[in-house]
This record gives C-alpha cells, sequence and structure tokens, in this order.
C-alpha cells in the first residue's frame, strides 16, 4: 500500500484528472472537457492518434491559504475514443470560460457527391 501512495504523490494533478463528456449533435461528435484556468494556445495540445483524441494540458497553481503555500505543477492526459464513422481530417476546437470543446465530423453514411460540370466539345470533333 505504501508503494502505491508514494506513486500517487509523483503523479502531478492525481487527483484532477480531466472530466469529460461526450455525446453527439446532429453530423458531429461532441467532446468536452473541463480545463479552468488554462491559456489554450500555451497549455493544452489535442491529436487524433490511432481513433482515439488525445488531450494534453499542463498547469501550474499556487494555492494559499492560512499561512500555507503550495505550488503544483505538471502535464495530464485524457485519452477519448473515437467512434469507428469519425473523420480524424475533420475536427475543429474551441475554447471558452474553462470549457474546452472538441467537434469530430462523422460519416453519416448518407452518399456524398457533387455536381459534374459537362464540357461541350465543339461540332466536328470526336
Amino acid at each position: 500500500m505504501l508503494n502505491s501512495l508514494a506513486r500517487l504523490a509523483w503523479r502531478p494533478f492525481a487527483d484532477s484528472p480531466i472530466h469529460v463528456e461526450q455525446y453527439v449533435d446532429g453530423d458531429n461528435y461532441v467532446i468536452r472537457a473541463e480545463l479552468p484556468g488554462l491559456d489554450p494556445a500555451r497549455h493544452i495540445h489535442l491529436a487524433v492518434i490511432d481513433g482515439e483524441l488525445r488531450i494534453r494540458a499542463e498547469r501550474a497553481t499556487d494555492e494559499r491559504t492560512n499561512g500555507h503555500s503550495e505550488f503544483r505543477y505538471g502535464p495530464f492526459y485524457r485519452g477519448v475514443a473515437l467512434p469507428r464513422t469519425a473523420k480524424p481530417d475533420a475536427v475543429s476546437a474551441s475554447y471558452d470560460r474553462g470549457i474546452l470543446e472538441v467537434r469530430v465530423a462523422l460519416d453519416t453514411g448518407r452518399p456524398r457527391g457533387h455536381d459534374i460540370a459537362i464540357a461541350q466539345v465543339a461540332a466536328g470533333h470526336n
């Protein structure tokens, strides 16, 4: 048991995992993560690897209460498995008031297509 406690002491933010919610919204799979107090340009990194959204964040906090000061910092991670129909090249992300929202387009199975222009051949050409 002591070894387990020692390992936890060395894991930054072991008591603060990234909390997420996941749901389908129309043609998108949405992942929302609580990441308050971070600068998304400097402290949050996202990647889609092997069908998984990987969230990596780094935080530094300085807590002071009743003459006691504690400074905690370090990286933390969360992996979220994406549905098989997710399009890994169609991902967008936004950050607002401590909530990271990632939208991944889903292949809906509907026929995809586009209009085809018809070139007109001049008379007399075969």
